[in-house]
């Protein structure tokens, strides 16, 4: 089957670049990117995937923004209009739809199959969330505050993914016309149960840094790991009314590390801790460095935040894991 998926200004971009294989995909977001329709264009530089071999890639994307009337949802930051229908409230609002083209090689075909073969929603995952992140972190940073996209293929809608050589003739494809979507139950006994509770802040934290992971907010679940950890050793103090017993601070006034904390409250029996002592050190760095990075201006780029973001997350899951909590 042939694939018409790609604009006219796609066509000639490939052909002057000389480009062999593409990957193409096509989806919505729901929300309006401020931009005029066009074509945008960069060179990936370093390590952009992590699912292709390291290679230098042209990416060109077409945004364009679609109108919808009279429909029966608003959605976030893009309705402009609400009237009635005499029964309903109606809603207009503004969605952006977006093409994108990776450039590809004849001499990874195979390894692309096989990546299609082996898992090829980690693959497409891979692909858009990477070239999103990259050209929103650039769009937000060209309008200065005035808006703020945080990218997620989670917001994407009606994927299309075509794999194709020169000619369009496709080679491998994937159509979701619901894109990325979780589902997750619950038991009401639990709410009910918490309900009755008092709030664990720590606890707050800690899910919304999973939740963020899981919907590729990865520099929201790298802060919010380590806050999760602060507080969780900051409540248990407060517990066991031990700000005043050098939890906090030493014989000299000076504020004690969080390592010092988590240490002395292990060896005192407060946090019940199965973990190697070294390791245990090693783990707390982990969940705290990244988000330091971040706080302290160490952070030198937003790419590749994922791997960051994963590494924090499955530190602090064996320590919480690990000990005996509040």
């Amino acid at each position: 089957m042939k694939i018409t998926l790609f604009t006219k200004e796609m066509n000639k971009f490939r052909d002057i670049n000389n480009i062999e294989m593409t990957f193409s995909f096509s989806f919505s977001l729901p929300y309006e990117l401020k931009l005029p329709e066009r074509h945008y264009y960069f060179k990936t530089r370093g390590k952009f995937f992590y699912s292709l071999p390291d290679r230098e890639r042209n990416i060109i994307l077409y945004v364009k923004n679609r109108v919808h009337k009279n429909q029966s949802i608003a959605i976030r930051h893009s309705t402009f209009e609400l009237s009635s229908n005499g029964e309903d409230t109606i809603y207009s609002f503004v969605s952006t739809d977006i093409i994108i083209m990776v450039e590809s090689f004849y001499s990874e075909k195979a390894y692309v199959y096989k990546k299609f073969d082996e898992n090829k929603d980690e693959l497409i995952t891979d692909l858009i969330q990477s070239t999103m992140e990259f050209f929103l972190f650039k769009y937000n940073e060209s309008l200065g505050g005035n808006h703020f996209v945080n990218p997620s293929i989670y917001d994407c809608s009606r994927i299309a993914c075509f794999y194709v050589d020169r000619s369009g003739r496709d080679e491998r494809s994937v159509i979701s016309p619901n894109g990325r979507a979780s589902s997750c139950r619950y038991k009401e006994e639990s709410l009910q149960e918490n309900l009755e509770k008092d709030f664990q802040v720590w606890k707050h934290f800690y899910n919304e840094s999973k939740y963020s992971y899981e919907v590729y907010d990865f520099m929201r679940s790298i802060i919010y790991v380590a806050i999760s950890l602060e507080t969780y050793i900051t409540q248990l103090i407060q517990l066991y009314d031990l700000e005043d017993e050098g939890y906090v601070k030493d014989k000299k006034g000076n504020f004690l590390s969080l390592k010092k904390r988590i240490n002395k409250l292990i060896s005192s029996g407060y946090i019940k801790n199965s973990i190697d002592t070294k390791e245990l050190q090693v783990l707390i760095d982990l969940v705290m460095e990244p988000r330091n990075d971040i706080m302290h201006g160490r952070l030198n780029d937003l790419m590749n935040l994922r791997k960051r973001a994963q590494i924090t997350k499955e530190a602090i899951d064996k320590i919480f894991n690990n000990w005996e909590r509040i």
